[in-house]
């Protein structure tokens, strides 16, 4: 017996099965492996890959009535930005802006999936993959702050656990 799903998802339905999806993200972010490269860059770029694409499935699932509150609550930021929430595409523009960690996850998304990102940018935000230490670090570079890969994505997915759970999406 198949597990229901959305087409296409391998049994993902919800927004809420991806931010399960971004825990597990973390875990293997977090898991400890000096002796391969490879390893951490991988699953940064899974992890912000997931935190990105969230912002589609929350969209998805939000409805008419959540749209429409979600303008209501965000309406200052909106009209002092000139922004609007009409679709998915206005929803992801506004989060890159009103949430900077939603903003470093894209970016790092679209550098990782494209090897650039060639449409709205931010040339503040660096990444740096170094061993220090003895031990592979993964840090983003965001201005003048600096941050680990890790706390990047917990941001993240604290964000958007928030956003999903106090919203009431696709619960």
């Amino acid at each position: 017996m198949a597990i229901p799903s959305r087409d296409q998802t391998f049994a993902l339905e919800s927004c809420r099965d991806l931010v399960r999806k971004l825990e597990y993200d973390l875990v293997l972010l977090g898991k400890d492996r000096p002796d391969d490269t490879d390893y951490l860059p991988f699953m940064a770029f899974n992890a912000a890959i997931t935190a990105w694409q969230l912002s589609d499935w929350v969209w998805l699932d939000m409805t008419p009535d959540q749209r429409k509150e979600l303008a209501r609550d965000w309406g200052n930021f909106l009209s002092s930005s000139n922004l609007s929430l009409v679709n998915a595409g206005d929803f992801r523009g506004v989060l890159r802006r009103k949430e900077r960690t939603i903003g470093i996850c894209r970016q790092i998304a679209t550098a990782s999936k494209h090897a650039e990102v060639t449409s709205g940018g931010d040339q503040t935000i660096r990444t740096v993959y170094a061993l220090v230490d003895g031990v592979w670090e993964g840090t983003v570079i965001d201005g003048t702050q600096r941050r680990s890969i890790q706390s990047v994505i917990e941001d993240a997915r604290d964000f958007w656990d928030n956003f999903i759970v106090s919203r009431g999406i696709a619960s």
